[in-house]
């Protein structure tokens, strides 16, 4: 295999990371050699050892993987066959800090599900993570299986691969909450400005413009057949997210929570008649101030693009 430099664009690890959460509080006391042993008397009267259960061993292996996410001269191929792949800017020059590894050689691990294989995984091989298990937080979107163990200096993210013959490990010193103890964690760490965008044109403004058309009309705002019970709760589903995503716009982008305010405000309003009813001749629904402040959003969301 030809040793070349194999790279993870910066949005690409930047996204991987998003899926995680965010800074723990746990404490851990590791060991980087052998544990403690005390000693025991076995029913012969004869003296053995056993490891202490509060100790923790150290693998090595999360530590050597962040040396090699520092380590500018890193190559993509270790001496015992690991494929590493680094993180690059937008201008093609590596980024230090994040690695993800490919290992094929794995023990014997549970494979009755995903949770379990990476589960097993940390128990037998990641063993300086086992304290970390309970603060696990696991991502499955879009087919991105993300087993995320978030510390207080670093993040260790799990992929299985398929049919669990190998696993990706990242590993990313390029955390939010590294090196700032008034830090806190995003309330919602894995949204963007996309997704909120996505949420609301697909799952708010479109429904609203079926039932305003419907209202005056009996038809959808394509002039097709409208199954307005259907649509109404698969609209209220997605209202379910409204904090969510106000929060989200509230922390991550202040200079537009003025035009979501008003937006979420005119929804408030527009579900109040929605309430009452939406079949054909029912009170009509007015989207004129929610058009007006939606495009403050539009504008918003795609400047950020540029």
């Amino acid at each position: 295999m030809k040793k070349q430099m194999l790279f993870l664009t910066a949005v690409v690890c930047s996204t991987l990371i998003a899926g995680c959460g965010g800074k723990k509080e746990t404490t851990v006391s590791v060991d980087s050699g052998t544990p403690k042993e005390t000693e025991v008397k076995t029913n012969d009267n004869q003296t053995q050892t056993e490891n202490t259960a509060t100790e923790v061993i150290d693998s090595g292996i999360i530590s050597h993987l962040r040396e090699v996410a520092n380590d500018p001269d890193a190559n993509s191929v270790s001496d015992k066959g690991v494929t590493y792949m680094f993180s690059k800017d937008d201008n093609g020059n590596r980024t230090l800090g994040t690695v993800v590894a490919f290992y094929t050689d794995l023990p014997v691990l549970d494979t009755s599900t995903k949770e379990t294989f990476c589960r097993s995984y940390v128990e037998n091989v990641l063993t300086e993570l086992v304290p970390y298990l309970d603060d696990v937080q696991i991502s499955d979107k879009e087919g991105m299986y993300q087993f995320c163990i978030p510390t207080e200096d670093y993040l260790v993210m799990l992929t299985p691969g398929e049919d669990f013959k190998s696993m990706m490990v990242l590993v990313s010193d390029i955390v939010p909450w590294k090196n700032d103890q008034n830090s806190k964690p995003q309330s919602s760490p894995a949204i963007s400005l996309d997704e909120t965008y996505n949420w609301y044109v697909g799952h708010i403004w479109n429904p609203l413009t079926n039932f305003r058309d419907y209202i005056e009309t009996g038809k959808s705002n394509t002039g097709g057949a409208f199954d307005a019970d259907f649509a109404y709760d698969e609209y209220t589903k997605a209202l379910e997210n409204k904090e969510k995503y106000t929060d989200y716009v509230h922390e991550n982008h202040p200079d537009i929570v003025n035009a979501w305010d008003k937006m979420m405000g005119q929804i408030d309003e527009i579900n109040k008649n929605l309430a009452d009813g939406y079949e054909p001749g029912s009170e009509p629904i007015e989207l004129d101030l929610l058009s007006q402040y939606s495009e403050a959003f539009y504008e918003y969301v795609n400047s950020q693009k540029q």
